[in-house]
Formats: structure tokens, sequence, C-alpha cells
């Protein structure tokens, strides 16, 4: 399903470049987990083509005893400085795609880590296996 995704996305922006790089996947997560990686690539790559300006995107996802960890990076010009605090909750600078983001894999236990800056953005996920609520 992951590599439908990302042969979609290459069919309808051929002007950007996609990898995809799964390593030790065993499929054996269970289907939240699943999902919840599948919807994190799906916003990822939907915020790379709409807001970053980046000719390139890789998809990395790798399994372990643990975990399953997602990263999604680009190289385009990255968020604004200051969007990503969450010093002040009540404060929306992140779009609806980012806070569903952040709750699917907080409802599986997991982290969601976004770096960036203006050589471009990393989100990653790490969730833990066995942790469906």
């Amino acid at each position: 399903i992951l590599s439908e995704l990302v042969r979609e996305r290459v069919q309808q922006h051929p002007q950007i470049s996609f990898s995809l790089k799964a390593e030790q996947l065993d499929r054996s997560y269970g289907d939240s987990v699943d999902l919840t990686v599948y919807r994190c690539i799906q916003e990822s790559l939907t915020n790379v083509l709409l807001h970053s300006g980046s000719k390139k995107a890789s998809i990395r996802i790798v399994q372990d005893a643990q975990q399953v960890t997602l990263e999604v990076s680009d190289e385009g010009r990255g968020l604004a400085p200051g969007t990503l605090d969450q010093s002040h909750p009540g404060l929306t600078r992140l779009g609806v795609g980012i806070a569903g983001m952040r709750e699917r894999v907080r409802q599986l236990h997991g982290r969601l880590e976004i770096s960036s800056n203006c050589r471009g953005t990393l989100v990653k996920a790490v969730l833990p296996l066995g942790g469906e609520s």
C-alpha cells in the first residue's frame, strides 16, 4: 500500500523525486500502526507538495522488536521560525494535518517529532509495538 501511495504522488507530481526505503518490515505490527504510518506519510507528502518547494522527498520506515519508526524528509524551505513552538498550546500555528498526525501517534503511545530549518523538514513518528489503545 505504501508503494502505491508513493507511486500515486509521483504520477500526480512528476517534478518531485520520491524515494521509499522500508527496512526489516514483517508487517506483524497491527492495523492501527499500519494505518497511522500510512496517514502520517500521506499528510507529510501533502505538506511537502503544498508548502515546502522541495524537489525531493524521502520516506524511511524501520521496524525492530519494540517499535516502528517512520521518517519523512524533504529539502524545502522549512517551517517559519516559531511554528513548532508549543510553549503556548492555545495558539494554533500548525494546520489540522499535523495536529491529526500528533493525535494518531499519541493514541498509540508513540511520539511525533518535527524538525525544520531553511534546508528542509524531517517528520519522525516512533510507534511502539503493542501500544494500541
